[in-house]
């Protein structure tokens, strides 16, 4: 990835479709916006590790089923899938869409942090135990 290009994560990505909802800017300014950001968030193997993730998301947010085929190019697919957009979606479902994605990048961003296998470093119970362990052993002396 060159140098200049910006490294985007999930919050990125939800802040980016939920700043369409604002009124900075022209119509046509928010769908090259929104098309913009989901052709990278489509493409982007740290959101999306597997294509079949993929899959999952387009079927939550569109109702549609694509075929396999696309699944096995993201390029060939985001660009399938903005085709479909600029063709059957209307102004107002591109900014309901947007808001829609943010909702469920943010599901699973909760989901991750709930589901992640490390364990918080400081905890306030290990720090009590800690804490009480250190003044039994001064009181000890």
């Amino acid at each position: 990835m060159d140098k200049d290009t910006p490294t985007f994560d999930k919050e990125n990505y939800i802040k980016e479709f939920l700043n369409l909802n604002s009124n900075k800017f022209s119509k046509e300014q928010s769908i090259n916006i929104f098309l913009g950001a989901l052709f990278q968030l489509l493409t982007d193997k740290t959101v999306f590790n597997k294509n079949s993730d993929i899959k999952i998301f387009l079927n939550q947010i569109f109702e549609k089923e694509y075929k396999d085929y696309l699944f096995r190019s993201r390029p060939y697919l985001a660009a399938r899938v903005l085709k479909d957009i600029k063709k059957y979606r209307s102004y107002r479902d591109i900014i309901n869409l947007s808001t829609e994605i943010a909702k469920i990048l943010d599901k699973e961003i909760l989901l991750d942090s709930k589901t992640s296998k490390t364990k918080p470093k400081n905890k306030i119970e290990n720090n009590i135990l800690g804490w009480l362990d250190h003044v039994n052993k001064d009181g000890e002396k």
